[in-house]
């Protein structure tokens, strides 16, 4: 007696492969929708911009809490934001033998020994229910060479 297929369990098995290549294919997009507009973005804030610009420019950054980043030609830290105030730590740069320690609040212009002038243009506290771990707080500054 010869083997025939069972058809009943072919058709089925078909039918479904063929509807998940279709949903595939209609969620995949094809490429010529345009972008979502981000809901949190807002056009009022600066504009940061994630690459170092050339040694001796003004730069504007956003450091996160525990983050370090360099700007210009110093290298930044930022330990803690607290009620307001920021305290960072310039760890290196021109005439910078020994890591120095700011501390201010939002609108403040921090002038180093150097020349170099960091200013705080936005200080963000963690929020109220925040237990002290991880990145919370945050600061957008800028750093200006000397003159």
């Amino acid at each position: 007696m010869p083997h025939r297929p069972n058809r009943h369990r072919t058709l089925p098995a078909a039918v479904c492969c063929a509807l998940l290549l279709a949903f595939g294919a209609a969620c995949s997009g094809g490429g010529d929708e345009e972008p979502a507009l981000d809901p949190t973005s807002s056009p009022t804030r600066r504009t940061v911009d994630p690459s170092p610009p050339p040694s001796g420019e003004e730069r504007t950054l956003r450091l996160a809490q525990g983050a370090q980043d360099r700007s210009s030609d110093l290298e930044l830290s930022l330990s803690r934001v607290t009620d307001g105030e920021a305290r960072l730590t310039v760890s290196a740069g021109p005439d910078i033998d020994e890591p120095q320690t700011l501390t201010g609040s939002e609108g403040d212009a921090l002038e180093l020994e150097n020349g170099y002038t960091i200013t705080l243009d936005e200080v963000e506290d963690p929020p109220e229910d925040h237990e002290g771990v991880g990145n919370a707080g945050s600061v957008t500054l800028t750093v200006s060479p000397p003159e």
